[in-house]
């Protein structure tokens, strides 16, 4: 669950703060709410559900006796196929990701450096995302810190209305 977001990473994730229950769980919502997803692009999102399985699995492993990982786990297990699938498959120890990819509706898709720093107690952790000074991702993530979460339209829609009104838009 998240806990706290600055304002570039809900500009980035969306707020991932106000979800209850079950849906708390960034794990939880990958397997059932496509909403999820959206934010990553789909070449992605199979890498991405065998790493969230193996991830649980893990966690399950360093204590089967805590109730939470295994209400997840059944929860999982009920309402996503998918997961299911994969959890059947009992893979373990998959590479944590050192980039990950990030579908944005303004600044398109931006590749981040992924740091995860986790507590003594392995159930805090701090997700930093960074870019890479000088590249496209760099200057993508700071427009995206000017902009934060207003949303614009694309092209495409410019293109729309303008038809829709009667008016050519300008270049």
């Amino acid at each position: 669950m998240t806990l706290e977001q600055n304002p570039l990473a809900e500009a980035l994730l969306g707020a991932q703060t106000t979800h209850r229950g079950l849906a708390r769980s960034m794990i939880y919502r990958w397997f059932t709410d496509p909403e999820e997803r959206s934010r990553f692009p789909v070449e992605d999102h199979e890498v991405q559900s065998r790493r969230y399985t193996a991830l649980l699995r893990g966690v399950q492993g360093r204590d089967p006796g805590d109730p939470d990982p295994r209400e997840l786990i059944e929860a999982l297990l009920h309402d996503s196929p998918e997961f299911a699938g994969l959890w059947d498959e009992h893979e373990v120890g998959l590479p944590a990701e050192l980039r990950k990819r990030i579908a944005h509706p303004t600044i398109g898709v931006i590749e981040l450096d992924c740091l995860i720093l986790t507590a003594e107690n392995q159930t805090e952790k701090l997700v930093v995302f960074t870019a890479t000074p000088g590249t496209d991702d760099a200057e993508r993530l700071a427009l995206l810190e000017v902009v934060g979460g207003q949303s614009f339209p694309t092209v495409d829609e410019v293109w729309v209305e303008s038809a829709q009104a009667g008016v050519a838009p300008e270049h």
